[in-house]
């Protein structure tokens, strides 16, 4: 039978055991250390996929804004076309504007101040009738397109917008405009009462 003395010094002895708790000190403390760390990197990469995602958003956005601006500078080159067309086409309207302006004065009340005097062509006149009353504006729209252009349509029926001191007035108007060489069919689109008199449009047909 062999039996194994150890003759080291207490001293000895206690060096050689394995210190768990001074381990598990240190791993506490580069655990503790290795928290922020890891809470900075995480932080450092979601920054930096933000920062690539806003970028990649304005270039987008850059490039919708040229097409944005495009659009516009064609929407306003097809109104300008358009009025260019409604202009032509008045030109070519049977009604002759001097003779009718001129008329219109001699059969006006005195209590009526006209504030706009339009020509109106097709479907203009029923977006005019539609139109409400407290807007007081008619709304015109085309009677086709041309190379994607909105073609005015001929006008057909003038409108006449303006103020009047009484009702009574604007029937003597519609009644001068009934009995008139250039217009006729006049139709009350509204009359809204205002303090002092009335607002009010009318439109009328342009003879042939």
């Amino acid at each position: 039978m062999t039996a194994k003395i150890n003759l080291l010094p207490p001293e000895l002895k206690a060096s050689r055991r394995i210190d768990w708790g001074r381990h598990l000190t240190i791993l506490a403390v580069v655990l503790v250390m290795a928290a922020p760390v890891a809470y900075w990197a995480s932080l450092f990469i979601k920054t930096t996929q933000a920062n690539k995602a806003t970028a990649a958003a304005k270039a987008e956005f850059a490039t919708y804004s040229e097409v944005l601006a495009k659009d516009k500078r064609l929407a306003e080159m097809e109104r300008s076309l358009a009025d260019k067309k409604r202009f032509i086409q008045e030109l070519n309207s049977p009604l002759r504007w001097a003779g009718m302006l001129y008329e219109v004065t001699t059969y006006i009340p005195a209590t009526i101040v006209l504030d706009e005097i339009r020509s109106l062509g097709g479907d203009d006149k029923k977006g005019a009738t539609a139109t409400s009353p407290a807007a007081g504006q008619a709304t015109p729209s085309g009677s086709g397109t041309q190379s994607g252009v909105a073609v005015p349509p001929i006008a057909d029926h003038i409108l006449f917008a303006g103020r009047a001191g009484s009702l009574e007035a604007i029937g003597q108007f519609m009644v001068g405009i009934q009995n008139s060489k250039y217009l006729s069919s006049p139709e009350l689109n509204f009359a809204i009462e205002e303090k002092g008199g009335f607002k009010f449009e009318v439109v009328a047909a342009i003879r042939r």
